[in-house]
């Protein structure tokens, strides 16, 4: 799930004081109460920017946060198109097979060096279904082949009050 991003007003008071005062990044984060590791993000997506101070005081909060999205990283671009590639095969691997979910991250796993755990694995599916209009695969095992009049008897015996008729249509 992604964080939440910083407020325009925050990212204006962070590039301005660390542009007039150099605080550390720990006193920069204390002051604004934001995570060192936030406040360094943002600093290299302003350093990387074509902006200045004065350009900074100028813009609306939601453009300064545009501006200034941090970038992910190149591991993150590439783990995340990866997958992307995998899950149309995953999917009709799970419709064709016997196989799971799980079976199916577990050889994931094993060819990726950089995998994503099982549950994110299972969460970017459960989204590429939805935007793709997919509906997960229903896992029936238990298939049977009944001819029409097998399955009359089957209903009959169901309803049946003999309860050996019932434990054998139900069993």
């Amino acid at each position: 799930m992604p964080t939440k991003s910083v407020p325009g007003r925050k990212l204006r008071d962070l590039i301005i004081l660390h542009g007039f005062y150099q605080p550390s990044l720990r006193e920069l984060g204390n002051l604004l109460r934001l995570s060192s590791s936030t406040v360094k993000k943002y600093l290299r997506a302003f350093k990387t920017s074509s902006l200045s101070l004065t350009e900074i005081q100028r813009l609306s909060d939601p453009a300064l946060q545009e501006r200034l999205k941090p970038l992910r990283s190149d591991l993150q671009n590439y783990r995340h198109d990866k997958i992307r590639g995998l899950l149309p095969s995953v999917h009709q691997r799970l419709k064709e097979c016997d196989s799971t979910l799980l079976q199916e991250w577990e050889s994931y796993r094993e060819r990726e060096t950089h995998s994503y755990s099982y549950s994110q694995f299972a969460y970017l599916y459960s989204q590429w279904l939805l935007a793709n209009g997919l509906q997960k695969p229903s896992r029936n095992r238990w298939k049977l082949i009944l001819s029409p009049e097998n399955l009359e008897i089957l209903r009959e015996w169901r309803s049946s009050s003999n309860k050996r008729k019932w434990e054998r249509a139900v069993g």
